[in-house]
């Protein structure tokens, strides 16, 4: 931005207070800010899916996209494998060489299950 930005600039700031003033609770922002915007990008799962509500605000209707599926531990997922579902019908394929995955097995025997790995796990088995 500084390279757009180099320095005050009245009008543009007046246009984006305008806008601001002339939105309902600031619905659809980001459109009026960015006619040209496609779609909003970004990471929405996780500790950032708190503010996929205000954001989806922002956003009016502009699509929201994720590509990404990460966790503190690191990337689980990338490739969203369904681009055009909404973000809470988001399939997303694991990249197996992005980390070292376990899981472990639920089932009905009593005490602890022995970890699995990726290449281990049974589809449709939970």
């Amino acid at each position: 931005m500084s390279k757009l930005l180099t320095a005050p600039n009245p009008e543009l700031a007046e246009t984006i207070r305008n806008k601001c003033l002339s939105l309902s609770n600031w619905y659809g922002l980001i459109p009026a800010l960015f006619p040209n915007a496609k779609h909003v990008y970004g990471i929405m799962t996780g500790s950032m899916e708190p503010y996929v509500k205000k954001l989806r605000h922002y956003a009016g209707d502009l699509p929201l996209v994720s590509h990404d599926y990460g966790i503190s531990e690191g990337w689980i997922a990338a490739a969203k494998v369904t681009p055009r579902l909404s973000r809470e019908e988001a399939m997303f394929a694991v990249i197996p060489n992005l980390g070292y995955f376990e899981f472990l097995p639920v089932s009905e025997r009593e005490g602890e299950q022995e970890p699995v790995g990726l290449i281990e796990v049974k589809i449709g088995q939970e």
